[in-house]
């Protein structure tokens, strides 16, 4: 898996499913490393409808996708691309 010191890497968590706030050497939230979270389609793609919503208090600024047929299109190319 890449390490991307900006943020971890989005596609990581289809399809390894890893538990949000644990890649490492990212500086995560405490929201993000206390969320329980394990990443597949349905959280990913709760998580960008709108982050600060999904997670309250997560350093996400990304003010989230709310054209459900572009978050499917995202999330199956990011399935994809691996």
């Amino acid at each position: 898996m890449a390490i991307d010191y900006f943020a971890p890497p989005v596609g990581s968590a289809i399809p390894s499913n890893p538990k949000a706030g644990t890649v490492p050497r990212f500086n995560y939230s405490e929201a993000n490393k206390n969320s329980n979270v394990v990443w597949d389609e349905a959280q990913l793609d709760q998580y960008l409808t709108d982050p600060k919503q999904f997670m309250p208090g997560t350093k996400m600024i990304y003010p989230g996708m709310k054209d459900a047929e572009q978050r499917k299109a995202l999330i199956a190319y990011l399935r994809d691309a691996k």
